[in-house]
């Protein structure tokens, strides 16, 4: 298992945090972000919505026709 290997901390911040600006995430580009997406899908489309946004406002992303 990659925490008990110490590949990764175990000390793990919970997405919304980091979104919320509560965690800092990633501090450098070699840091690796795992997302977990087990959860409640109404917390899920929250996430989304927040980072859809975020792109937006700073321009970045590609937008996909579907």
């Amino acid at each position: 298992m990659p925490h008990v290997e110490g590949a990764l901390s175990a000390e793990l911040d919970e997405i919304g945090a980091v979104i919320a600006g509560d965690a800092p995430g990633r501090t450098s580009d070699d840091e690796i972000t795992v997302f977990d997406s087990t959860g409640l899908s109404l917390q899920d489309l929250a996430t989304i919505a927040r980072i859809v946004s975020r792109a937006e406002a700073e321009g970045v992303g590609t937008q996909v026709e579907l």
